[in-house]
């Protein structure tokens, strides 16, 4: 199964900035009331690039790695009493109204991701039908305890933070693309691609635009908050996750994106002032008063 292509820019050192357990599982540290704690989202980030770093290089360092990482995220799934199947966060996010058990849409598309490669290299059907419950999470709506929310117009929207079911919808941009992929790549491993697929790819073009601001990425659609735009790192991501999508399922649009947001992150003036050390990226700022850069 072909590598994880959003996370090819990330090597073996980018995880230093971690802490780490004594399995050398990256763990984050929140500060204040969560402090330290297993983000399963960062787990299956790390475990995607030790696959992708064993399919570079074949060493069974990183291949020890990434298992290490799959037993960890096995041993932490849970179903709800409503059939959401993913890794619950255990600790509370006020800005988003979530208060724990929760479950992510973001984490449950990497989760997908994550398992389809353990099935691709081990053969063992049990890492597929863990893939195949997490989809199934994709049909259940956040009031009812699930994930999947709907936009002003009915358009479905998978939900990295399910807001709503405290507040309002949160509408996060990279979570829903994370997402997408994971259902975009269970489906093309079983060599279809369903209604419902296309349904959440046709959701994607018809919002996008709330999400294109100044030559940059917004992070949300949240009316809670402010615009809040992506960093530096985020619209790497970013433009990547359209290119993995074409990859996966061919469509142009997605290959467009793809172009126009690397060209955003490229050569665009603003783009490029983004790119400066914080220090002098405020100095510019007292100068221009302009609070966008």
């Amino acid at each position: 199964m072909e590598k994880y292509l959003c996370f090819k820019y990330m090597d073996e050192q980018y995880w230093d900035y971690y802490e780490h357990d004594y399995n050398g599982l990256p763990m984050v540290n929140y500060e204040g009331k969560i402090g330290v704690q297993y983000n399963p989202v960062t787990i299956e980030q790390y475990a995607l690039v030790m696959y992708n770093l064993y399919m570079d290089s074949q060493k069974e360092y990183y291949l020890c790695a990434f298992f290490n990482a799959v037993d960890w995220l096995v041993n932490n799934i849970e179903t709800n009493n409503v059939g959401a199947t993913g890794i619950p966060y255990k600790f509370n996010l006020p800005r988003y109204d979530l208060y724990l058990p929760w479950y992510s849409g973001m984490e449950i598309g990497q989760l997908i991701s994550v398992m389809l490669r353990a099935y691709y290299l081990t053969g063992n059907i049990y890492f597929f039908n863990i893939a195949s419950k997490c989809y199934l999470s994709y049909k259940i709506e956040v009031k009812n305890g699930g994930i999947l929310e709907f936009d002003e117009n009915g358009f479905p929207w998978i939900e990295e933070y399910p807001s709503s079911k405290n507040g309002i919808p949160s509408f996060v941009l990279n979570g829903y693309l994370f997402s997408l992929i994971g259902a975009i790549e269970y489906e093309a491993f079983n060599n279809e691609i369903s209604k419902y697929n296309l349904l959440l790819i046709n959701s994607l073009k018809c919002r996008i635009k709330k999400y294109e601001k100044n030559f940059w990425l917004l992070y949300q659609d949240y009316k809670k908050e402010k615009d809040i735009y992506v960093t530096n790192e985020y619209m790497k991501m970013q433009y990547l996750q359209m290119l993995q999508i074409y990859y996966l399922n061919k469509d142009e649009w997605f290959y467009r994106k793809f172009r126009q947001w690397k060209i955003w992150y490229k050569i665009n003036p603003i783009c490029v002032l983004r790119m400066l050390p914080i220090s002098m990226r405020n100095y510019i700022k007292d100068i221009i008063g302009w609070n966008k850069i």
